[in-house]
């Protein structure tokens, strides 16, 4: 089974864009958003529509819930006085921008997602005692960022998960993650923030990915 995961899209609709034409041909089973769909670029509305309308579960991000509420606040680990500086522009700039059904939108997003999958014919057992004191596994995934990355790679990333049809917390290689690189017009996206009233150094961070 192949699940795909992406979130971080930023308003940048030619990542999502291009992101949504790689997973048609990759066609996965099921697609998840992680959030944060809004921030850093001129077409949050535009995003969250493509994702509404494709009715992918979405859970929200941080800058989400906070232009979901009209926050100055977007619950970014900013480090410095310049950040601190840009991003009150960029979160001030998209409250400006969002509609109010999409507002409503981002309101409505939940905190989390569970979501079990059967891929075994179900049955029904004891544990013995020596499976029951095995080492349970969990797997913390990166996934990277669609429309904004921040490993020195510009292009666009996302995982799918494969999941084993004997997939099994006892056994953590049941469940590998691929991580997909994806080509979109940096251009477009860079000079559409050059051209707002957006810091021209969230156009500089696309460019060279940081």
């Amino acid at each position: 089974m192949k699940v795909a995961l992406f979130s971080d899209i930023h308003a940048n609709l030619p990542a999502l864009e291009a992101f949504l034409n790689d997973i048609e041909k990759r066609k996965p089973d099921a697609v998840y958003c992680l959030g944060d769909l809004v921030g850093y670029n001129i077409w949050p509305n535009e995003v969250i529509n493509e994702i509404r309308n494709r009715r992918i579960p979405t859970i929200a991000g941080n800058y989400d819930f906070g232009i979901g509420r009209t926050s100055d606040d977007c619950g970014c680990a900013y480090k410095t006085d310049k950040e601190k500086e840009m991003g009150a522009v960029s979160i001030s700039f998209t409250n400006g921008m969002v509609k109010e059904e999409e507002r409503k939108y981002l309101r409505a997003l939940p905190a989390q997602i569970r979501i079990e999958f059967q891929l075994n014919k179900p049955y029904h057992r004891i544990l013995s005692s020596a499976e029951d004191k095995k080492q349970h596994y969990r797997h913390a995934i990166n996934i990277g960022s669609v429309g904004k990355p921040k490993d020195n790679d510009p292009w666009g990333c996302y995982v799918i998960l494969h999941i084993n049809e004997h997939s099994s917390v006892l056994h953590k290689e049941t469940i590998t993650a691929e991580y997909i690189r994806f080509e979109y017009d940096i251009e477009k996206a860079a000079k559409a923030v050059e051209e707002s009233e957006l810091p021209n150094e969230y156009a500089d961070m696309l460019r060279k990915g940081y």
